[in-house]
């Protein structure tokens, strides 16, 4: 029995990332208007990105760009935005198509805004997550002080506040995904909600659970790879839940097939690439490494990059040779860094005094980690950096690395049907 006859799913999967390359590479040759032109929208803000030289928002499929900085506004809020639109097709940077990466995150069209004014404030989930986010982000930058950069990163995926040194430094030795929101935060949000709900029954904590993974969504900005986990842990709340056996695999198969058919430029996402062969490359090789390692958190270091480590090779062209060793030491506090933030946070509206205690062990974990990143990449072996990383390598790796995973497995199963039989 073939591996995709076992899971019909990869066949469909396999299937969805094929349409989307034919649609996305036939979609990029179509002929467009290459002079920008004036518009005016209006829509409800969906996200907020505050950079150094201009405001971001995200309106409907418009990426709206706010140089000038008119005002401050927020998730919920209606805006009548006019300016100067502009296609992606047409924005590349030195050669990359930049448009494309932003095509991958929802846009269809950035908007260079000259005129700004705010129509009210639509209440919904958008705004009230907008709400929560903006009161943890004043906690934060009260318990925390310089801290706050670090912790929002790991909470939300927001690194423009962090100090460019230190993110070159956790570049550089591999540890960048901690402030990637992905399956690892997921996961451990949904860890912590369970253990608090242990004691109540699986239908509350199921629709608990589900809630706020909505909510966590919203206030990241639906990305893809927030997105992906959401619903690979929602399919299994879901599956625990009605009681059917549940299959990472084919989780994983069906929350990507999703997210393809709702945008096929997704398969562009270097978030949703890294997210989706972390977690497929530990289901694949976990157990096997561990088998023969004995030491789960290396296992589960090893296992992620056997196929990750091309994506970053491909895309930032630079590959960490120091990846396991800092991924053994600071990956594993990441749970106790989200836990105590959030205890931090909740804390801070009973007991301010409890608040900053909590803190100041979250405070000696971050400045460990910066201090294991800074002396890791400062190593003159530390990466390795390729000028032109080459595609038919990348392909016959995973092309190897795929058909060894179908061969395992289809070997496994062999061997558990033979020992049923021997058994019988």
């Amino acid at each position: 029995m073939s591996y995709f006859t076992r899971r019909p799913i990869a066949a469909m999967f396999v299937a969805c990332i094929l349409f989307c390359l034919i649609y996305t590479g036939i979609d990029s040759r179509k002929a467009v208007d290459s002079e920008p032109k004036r518009v005016l929208i209006r829509g409800t803000v969906e996200n907020v990105a505050r950079k150094a030289r201009c405001n971001e928002y995200k309106i409907g499929p418009y990426l709206v760009v706010d140089y000038a900085k008119q005002g401050e506004y927020n998730m919920g809020q209606v805006l009548e935005v006019g300016g100067r639109l502009k296609n992606f097709r047409e924005i590349s940077l030195d050669g990359f198509d930049y448009g494309r990466v932003l095509r991958a995150k929802g846009y269809t069209d950035v908007l260079y805004a000259s005129d700004i004014e705010s129509i009210g404030t639509e209440r919904s989930l958008y705004y009230y997550s907008g709400l929560i986010k903006a009161t943890a982000y004043k906690k934060i930058e009260i318990i925390f002080g310089s801290h706050s950069p670090f912790v929002k990163g790991i909470l939300f995926g927001d690194k423009a506040a962090m100090d460019s040194e230190l993110l070159e430094a956790f570049s550089d030795t591999g540890i960048t995904h901690i402030f990637a929101v992905s399956g690892l935060h997921v996961g451990i949000i949904c860890a912590i909600i369970s253990l608090l709900l242990k004691n109540t029954g699986n239908t509350s904590r199921v629709i608990v659970v589900t809630g706020f993974l909505a909510i966590y969504a919203f206030m990241t900005g639906f990305t893809p790879s927030v997105t992906r986990a959401a619903l690979f842990f929602i399919i299994g709340e879901i599956a625990f839940f009605i009681g059917r056996e549940y299959d990472l695999k084919c989780a994983l198969y069906a929350a990507a097939i999703v997210l393809m058919l709702k945008n096929p430029y997704v398969v562009y996402d270097v978030g949703f690439l890294l997210s989706f062969s972390a977690v497929f490359s530990i289901c694949a090789f976990y157990g096997l490494l561990q088998k023969n390692v004995g030491f789960a958190p290396l296992s589960m270091t090893l296992s992620a990059n056997l196929m990750t480590w091309p994506i970053t090779y491909a895309v930032f062209k630079n590959v960490s040779l120091v990846s396991p060793i800092t991924n053994v030491l600071v990956v594993p506090l990441v749970p106790l860094l989200m836990a105590g933030s959030l205890a931090s946070i909740f804390l801070s509206f009973v007991s301010i005094k409890a608040s900053f205690f909590v803190a100041k062990i979250v405070i000696l974990i971050v400045d460990y980690s910066s201090i294991v990143a800074m002396k890791l990449s400062d190593m003159s072996f530390a990466s390795m950096q390729a000028s032109e990383p080459s595609k038919g390598l990348v392909i016959m790796y995973y092309a190897a690395v795929v058909a060894f995973v179908i061969y395992y497995e289809s070997y496994r199963v062999k061997e558990q049907r033979n020992a049923a039989k021997g058994y019988q």
